[in-house]
């Protein structure tokens, strides 16, 4: 069984479809939000929010997410999004991270998470954190959009 929470939630604490796919060690909320802003990413105008009931999280459900942040993606109508919550019982931060594209039906869907995880990982990189990619079995793998189970580890 892992330590971290595998996916995120709805407000009734349903499962949801976004995959726990980041895990940040040694930092703030607003050390990541600094730091990604400076990479590009920024509060998205539109995005829906999801939920942890995870008391590993939170002491009461549901837990909306701590900050939610948005990168445009490499073509019109697509975007990298992630979502991230403060865990305060162990002082660490973990985060959903995707590639979405806007559907026909105005609705962002998600086409990878593997790309949104990496987009994530070179900004980290890029502004001198440590990433170990793959680091952390969530055993929350798919086949599609595709997603190999594993978060990654980012240590200021």
């Amino acid at each position: 069984m892992s330590p971290y929470p595998t996916q995120t939630q709805a407000k009734n604490c349903q499962p949801h479809d976004d995959k726990i796919n980041v895990v940040i060690e040694n930092a703030q909320l607003s050390d990541v939000e600094n730091t990604l802003v400076s990479q590009g990413w920024g509060r998205p105008k539109i995005a829906a929010d999801q939920y942890l009931c995870d008391p590993s999280v939170c002491s009461s459900f549901p837990c909306i997410q701590d900050l939610q942040l948005r990168k445009t993606g490499p073509r019109r109508y697509q975007r990298f999004h992630v979502r991230l919550w403060f865990r305060h019982l162990s002082n660490d931060i973990i985060g959903a991270a995707h590639h979405e594209t806007l559907s026909i039906t105005l609705r962002h869907e998600v086409s990878s998470w593997e790309s949104g995880k990496l987009e994530l990982a070179e900004d980290f990189k890029g502004s001198g954190w440590k990433v170990a990619s793959d680091d952390i079995y969530l055993s929350n793998a798919q086949t599609n959009p595709y997603s190999n189970g594993y978060a990654m580890r980012v240590v200021r």
